[in-house]
């Protein structure tokens, strides 16, 4: 399958550009979580890759996060698997991949510097 296909599929691309928001499982406060339907997807900077995500898994490191929300509206979620859609500038990452590349990884969901970075959501930066 070509990138084109692929995004094409995924909805995205110049004629399809990434949403502005997305469905994600986001902290209320510790131990009280929602799936919102207009998280923000984060802005893509230089060293970031937007992956769509395919799957998302649990851990025990999931689990005790939420005993410990910092603040409402935070993604959740540390491990992913999924297909690029976007990538920053950044010569180094573009070395070793391509969008429609597919991915899997770990993020710090959870996270108060970047509340909007979390792997249980649609898209998301590693």
């Amino acid at each position: 399958m070509t990138v084109d296909k692929i995004l094409t599929a995924l909805s995205v691309g110049p004629s399809h550009p990434l949403p502005k928001q997305q469905k994600a499982v986001v902290a209320l406060g510790a131990g009280q979580l929602i799936v919102a339907q207009d998280a923000p997807v984060p802005v893509l900077q230089p060293d970031m890759i937007l992956v769509k995500i395919a799957a998302i898994y649990l851990n025990p490191v999931d689990i005790k996060a939420l005993d410990y929300s910092h603040a409402q509206g935070i993604i959740m979620g540390y491990d992913f698997s999924g297909t690029m859609v976007a990538l920053g500038e950044d010569e180094e990452k573009s070395r070793y991949f391509t969008v429609g590349d597919r991915v899997t990884g770990v993020v710090q969901g959870m996270s108060k510097e970047q509340p909007d970075v979390g792997a249980s959501a649609e898209t998301w930066p590693p």
